[in-house]
């Protein structure tokens, strides 16, 4: 099945090479034998190896295999060897086989400890449940190995007749990705195979089929976000390949035989180890978090995590998981960073709270130590610790049962599996982070009011922490949250509003200035009474000299990349190096402030049946993701200059042009909202439509002007100015954002109180009316 990559006609071949050199090729290990030694739990330290499964069961399977399935073995190397593509005829052969090998070891083998079945997903939707994006993906892979119900208990606590281990086929339409451990993706040729996508001379189809292989790999992660790792295999023609993928790369075997001899035989090892015997962490789970008891992963429900630092014994601190994460990254490679809401972290003590977990470069110090200096820096400068930042708890490092760091060498486990050194980065450790505050997410806004109010907290402790030379470098909708309180029971209300507070979170890739020291030899006049002159005026002593202040870089081009800067895009793009200014947080504010409202408006189901336009659910969804939902870098350059340029007058030079088209349905729906909320008179539709302008003029361009009345009304209206010259005032700055937002809440707050005051004396008069009808009542009844 093609990736989404390639379903946009805009995307070229020469974009998927680039997208994948630039993203992926560095990463990249190939012909490892290794790999395949893993996952048959040979030699590595952190798999378990076949114990109920000897040399003789597995030579019965493949027997068995090439006697009742004589016919797929052959009809598979006609396909292979023909000269037309027919990919699906490769897909019924494989899944008879795949049945036949789990059929026989149900037949053979008296235990089971894990269910999962092979499934076809031609004709099922795979559910992404994914907090950025929702279901987003129609992409797929052609067969997903996942987690079922034992077919002896299909309802919990329920025995039925049925005595066999084999699983039932899936009766079900759709999948949940979080139900899938691993992936099969198939190939009409072996000239497609991820194998052949290494050096200069790389099969484009090669790249295009690890491309989709590490797509498929990234949304299992999204949906099992304790996952370390995942397995792939990859059928390409009568061939198959093993691939592993974590958050350093790819890791590829040599292709081996489907059909034939030895390579048959691994094949069913293979299928058999991923139906069978693999433990969740032999699948890639995170060895130090435990599903709570009763959860499953295939339940409709999200399941609980207990989560715990690693088996150290002095180490007790544990969290439980409470519904799905806040939120999800959405790349391969790089942290991998999840939040999740937890109550923790002692048993004596579940209080609510947010728990971060996220792969941390090896050569940078951690995020709790960045935290540590914030507060010096802070402290040193005589400057309150803002209440818009995150407070760092507790965490640090996560521990396996032998008190090593849990990283991704020490999971890949042999030692030619070890990532090479990419950007700087050779490893990444497992850390978390569990913040004081607790939150909501900043789309689950109550009202404009709130949004405008937590986004005021925001900027303003961002333009401290710029002011003194800390810089966050990772702004996202997932790192600004909604504090909010619970009560004894655990359940979450916001504050009051007049104390709504934004709080900024991850601070990991902050540049934070460091002060150093060196030993100097300075020379120091000498006092009688210390005794050292000895007739001399001076004398030579060392002390530690302060230099000036650096700055600890991050990893290279950091952040999330849907709210990434347009020039750090183009630098990331061009694997260009830059340097990182506030101006970029700022201009990653802005989007994250549009994003945040279309993920509020989608889920906003009574102003959007008010709006006037014909299918406009459909349309502002389109909207959102044409601006928002890309798979590689060069892809969300090409969205964003797509929809800014065509409808930016000031670099086409249209008349007709306005700007805020890209956002046209947005605004339609902020009209809706300022209608209908008493406490607004159109300042979301100023404020998004001030903040879109000042997203195009960090572009490269022209001098913006004013080119048109209807350009001068609105800028007037914005800023509040009786008359607008040529010259638009365009440059985002921290004080400027801040005054758009201040004006809008002083718009607001008066109406706000003007109503609870209306709303107080409606009560208060009802109450008496009420009094009175009691009264009466009682009268008559005397």
């Amino acid at each position: 099945m093609e990736p989404s990559i390639s379903a946009d006609s805009h995307q070229t071949t020469s974009d998927f090479r680039s997208s994948f050199v630039g993203d992926l090729k560095k990463s990249v290990l190939y012909d490892n034998t290794n790999v395949l030694h893993k996952l048959l739990g040979l030699g590595s330290l952190t798999s378990s190896g076949d114990s109920s499964l000897n040399e003789t069961v597995i030579d019965y399977i493949a027997r068995a295999v090439r006697k009742d399935c004589a016919q797929d073995l052959q009809t598979i190397d006609i396909v292979a060897n023909q000269k037309a593509d027919d990919e699906q005829r490769l897909l019924m052969p494989l899944k008879k086989i795949c049945d036949k090998i789990e059929q026989t070891l149900a037949a053979l083998v008296p235990n089971r400890a894990y269910f999962r079945h092979v499934i076809h997903t031609a004709d099922r939707q795979l559910s992404l449940e994914d907090p950025v994006f929702p279901n987003s993906d129609d992409n797929k892979p052609d067969f997903v190995v996942a987690d079922v119900p034992d077919p002896r208990f299909p309802i919990p606590g329920v025995h039925t007749t049925m005595s066999s281990l084999q699983t039932s086929p899936y009766p079900q339409r759709s999948v949940r990705w979080r139900q899938c451990f691993s992936f099969v993706e198939v190939k009409a040729k072996a000239k497609y195979s991820p194998t052949n996508a290494g050096g200069s001379g790389a099969a484009t189809d090669a790249v295009k089929t690890l491309v989709q292989g590490a797509d498929y790999a990234r949304f299992a992660l999204i949906s099992h976000p304790f996952n370390l790792f995942v397995y792939g295999v990859f059928v390409c023609g009568n061939q198959f390949c093993l691939a592993f993928f974590d958050r350093c790369g790819i890791v590829l075997s040599p292709d081996y035989s489907v059909t034939q001899g030895e390579g048959l035989r691994l094949f069913v090892r293979v299928v058999t180890r991923l139906l069978w015997t693999m433990s969740p962490t032999d699948l890639g789970q995170d060895p130090t978090i435990y599903l709570e008891p009763g959860h499953t992963y295939h339940a409709e429900a999200y399941p609980s995590y207990r989560v715990t630092m690693g088996t150290d014994r002095e180490d007790t601190r544990s969290w439980i998981t409470q519904g799905p994460p806040l939120w999800v990254s959405h790349t391969l490679l790089g942290r991998g960073t999840v939040v999740w809401r937890v109550l923790g972290p002692s048993e004596q003590a579940r209080l609510p709270c947010i728990l971060k977990t996220a792969w941390r470069s090896s050569n940078r110090d951690s995020e709790l130590d960045i935290y540590d200096k914030i507060k010096y820096i802070l402290t040193a400068k005589g400057v309150a610790y803002p209440r818009s930042v995150a407070q760092a708890d507790n965490g640090g490092d996560v521990l396996f049962d032998t008190g090593r760091r849990v990283s991704v060498k020490a999971l890949r486990g042999f030692d030619d599996m070890f990532p090479p050194v990419v950007h700087g980065i050779s490893d990444r450790i497992l850390h978390r982070v569990a913040v004081r505050k607790l939150g909501k997410p900043l789309w689950e806004y109550s009202s404009v009011e709130q949004l405008i109010r937590a986004l005021i907290g925001v900027i303003e402790a961002h333009k401290i922490l710029t002011e003194l030379g800390i810089l966050h470098r990772d702004i996202s909708a997932g790192n600004i949250l909604i504090e909010v309180v619970s009560d004894e029971n655990g359940v979450l209300s916001d504050f009051g509003i007049d104390q709504t507070c934004g709080f900024l979170t991850d601070f990991e890739l902050a540049s934070v200035p460091q002060q150093e020291f060196r030993e100097t030899t300075v020379a120091v006049e000498a006092r009688p009474e210390s005794g050292r002159s000895q007739g001399q005026h001076v004398y030579f002593e060392s002390i530690r000299e302060q230099t000036p202040t650096k700055t600890q870089p991050g990893d290279g081009l950091t952040g999330t990349a849907i709210f990434m800067a347009y020039k750090v895009l183009l630098a990331l793009s061009a694997d260009l190096p830059i340097v990182r200014t506030k101006e970029h947080d700022l201009e990653s504010f802005l989007w994250v402030i549009v994003y945040v409202v279309y993920k509020h408006a989608l889920n906003d189901t009574e102003v959007l049946a008010q709006v006037p336009i014909a299918g406009f659910p459909k349309k502002l969804r389109d909207e959102f993701h044409n601006l928002f939902s890309a798979t590689s870098i060069h892809k969300l350059v090409h969205k964003r200059n797509e929809v800014q340029f065509t409808s930016d007058p000031y670099a086409n030079d249209v008349e007709t042009s306005d700007v805020r088209d890209g956002v046209a349905n947005l605004l339609a729906y902020a009209d809706q909202v300022d209608q209908m909320d008493d406490d607004l008179d159109g300042e979301l539709h100023a404020t998004l439509g001030v903040f879109w302008h000042y997203l195009f003029a960090f572009r490269p361009r022209k001098v913006h002007r004013a080119k048109n009345a209807t350009d001068r009304k609105f800028w007037a209206k914005a800023f509040g100015e009786s008359s607008v010259t040529d010259q638009v005032p365009v440059q985002a700055t921290h004080d400027r954002i801040l005054t758009m937002l201040n004006k809008a809440l002083a718009g607001i707050v008066p109406r706000r109180m003007k109503r609870e005051k209306a709303e107080q004396k409606a009560r208060k008069v009802a109450e008496k009316m009420r009094k009175a009808s009691g009264a009466g009542q009682k009268m008559q009844v005397d």
